[in-house]
């Protein structure tokens, strides 16, 4: 990985480290996210196991993440996630992170297991089953089938097929077009209307409504609850008392549902079947 020697070998020998770095891997960089490991192990002063993590206090683990220069984009919401998987890993895996793969049965198998961890959405499930797999030889039956594209023998899609700077160089060439096609296939934006400022519409609360980032809206499947990016919905909650959150809500929907909607589907669209029972998460 394309971060410091010590950084590269706590990934190579611990698979927790592993784990949490593919979780940091979001909106920001791979330097940032493959390195956050080892800074983690270096605020805290040892490297810690995922039960000292599970019942670290929740407080000082987010003023860690805080700390400048920050872990993360959004430290606060990270150190939850991260919290979250050594919860995980405790409580299905006996604390030990390997056990995740080192047990799974086949590639479908495996592939449930890493989907089913805080905060790894479908594509990101993929990627961790295929670096699995091409990196550290973890191979169960229909290991690349459960990767999906990101399993395929000399491809450059993913930190998967990360091994130098050559092949870092392709992944984000690959990444750069994907950007270039989504921002060319955009809508123009029409003329005469300013754009409005994300996170704000015509009588909400601006930046702090819940409605610019949950909501429902007719969908072709019924009704399907409609996510902002994820960084408004980090920035409205990091604002926002859990009370009055709460307010917005009609039941008992927690903000780690809300985020764990915006990770599991990052497209924004989240099917009304993927909403747990009991959560409803409705806009009033």
């Amino acid at each position: 990985m394309p971060v410091a020697p010590e950084a590269n070998e706590l990934l190579s020998r611990s698979p927790l480290a592993l784990v949490i770095a593919l979780l940091l891997d979001q909106q920001v960089t791979l330097e940032k996210a493959f390195g956050g490991p080892l800074d983690l192990v270096q605020r805290l002063g040892h490297e810690p196991s995922a039960a000292e993590l599970a019942e670290f206090d929740p407080d000082r683990l987010a003023a860690i993440f805080s700390e400048r220069p920050a872990l993360h984009r959004y430290p606060k919401a990270m150190a939850a996630r991260v919290q979250d998987l050594a919860r995980l890993i405790v409580d299905q895996y006996d604390g030990d992170a390997a056990r995740l793969w080192e047990t799974a049965g086949s590639g479908a198998e495996l592939l449930q297991r890493v989907a089913a961890l805080p905060g790894f959405g479908a594509q990101k499930a993929q990627i961790f089953v295929a670096l699995l797999g091409k990196q550290l030889g973890v191979r169960p039956e229909g290991w690349r089938e459960a990767a999906g594209p990101y399993g395929g023998e000399g491809t450059r899609l993913s930190v998967a097929d990360i091994t130098d700077a050559e092949s870092l160089a392709e992944v984000r060439s690959y990444k750069q077009a994907l950007k270039a096609a989504a921002k060319a296939a955009a809508p123009p934006a029409q003329p005469g209307r300013p754009a409005r400022r994300r996170g704000s519409r015509p009588g909400s609360l601006g930046s702090h409504s819940l409605h610019s980032c949950v909501r429902y809206v007719p969908g072709r499947y019924g009704v399907v609850a409609t996510v902002g990016p994820m960084g408004s919905i980090e920035a409205f909650i990091d604002r926002l008392p859990k009370a009055e959150l709460h307010l917005h809500l009609v039941g008992s929907a927690s903000v780690p549902t809300v985020l764990e909607l915006a990770r599991r589907h990052p497209d924004g669209t989240v099917p009304r079947s993927a909403v747990r029972p009991g959560y409803r998460i409705h806009a009033v």
